[in-house]
């Protein structure tokens, strides 16, 4: 029997807002989150680029865990894409707990069927988080 994860999705900088507390209690408890994964950053991308990206965060909670993907709808081309455009670093998904989550909040994400783009992610992070989605090596 698979757990039951709830999946709460912010399409505007008023509903990121409601994901404040979550978001912010991942940052902490990761340990190996930067600055550019905090929720004070993300909201200001989701302001500053509203006219070029459409916020599309998605958060996932189930009593084993929580994961959050701060992605982005972008206008041109229309692709998938994490809040902060090309000015923040690594930027991540945050997750704590059962990996299935995390999966849970990427699969409401494929759902739309849009390309997904992440310039960088952290060489430490790649394997763990990211290597069911085939990250290509482009420098080392």
């Amino acid at each position: 029997m698979g757990v039951l994860v709830r999946v709460t999705v912010a399409q505007t900088v008023q509903q990121i807002e409601h994901l404040r507390p979550p978001w912010e209690a991942l940052h902490a408890a990761s340990g190996r989150a930067t600055l550019f994964q905090s929720y004070a950053w993300n909201r200001l991308a989701a302001r500053a680029f509203a006219a070029r990206q459409q916020p599309l965060a998605v958060y996932a909670e189930s009593d084993a865990g929580a994961a959050l993907l701060p992605a982005t709808i972008a206008v041109a081309p229309r692709r998938l894409e994490f809040l902060g455009e090309t000015l923040f670093d690594y930027r991540d998904a945050l997750s704590t707990g059962d990996e299935e989550v995390l999966r849970a909040a990427w699969e409401r994400l494929a759902r739309l069927g849009l390309p997904l783009l992440v310039s960088a992610l952290r060489d430490d992070r790649s394997g763990e988080l990211w290597g069911e989605l085939q990250p290509r090596l482009f420098v080392r």
